[in-house]
């Protein structure tokens, strides 16, 4: 956990960089975490934090989720196969 999350509650895209920040990892980030709380290895608040970082950095107000954010660069592209249907999935999850 240590290594692929900030103290932040960011996911890491490696476990040594932050960097760039995707909407397909928060996704993925949020998906494992529901089940690692069913096994009662992380906490429901730490998957909470993880989502609330994805929707304060990456939702766009036009209703989708924004591709990716890198130190210098913001894509906001729509990309529904690799973005929003996993994000949309993990908000099943959390629901």
């Amino acid at each position: 956990m240590k290594n692929f999350f900030t103290e932040d509650y960011l996911p890491k895209y490696f476990h040594d960089k932050l960097y760039p920040l995707d909407g397909q990892n928060f996704a993925q980030a949020v998906q494992t975490l529901f089940y690692l709380n069913k096994l009662n290895y992380v906490e429901k608040d730490f998957l909470h934090k993880v989502f609330e970082n994805a929707d304060k950095m990456l939702w766009n107000n036009k209703g989708y989720y924004n591709y990716m954010k890198s130190k210098y660069f913001f894509y906001k592209m729509p990309m529904d196969r690799w973005v929003n249907a996993p994000m949309y999935l993990a908000l099943s999850y959390i629901a």
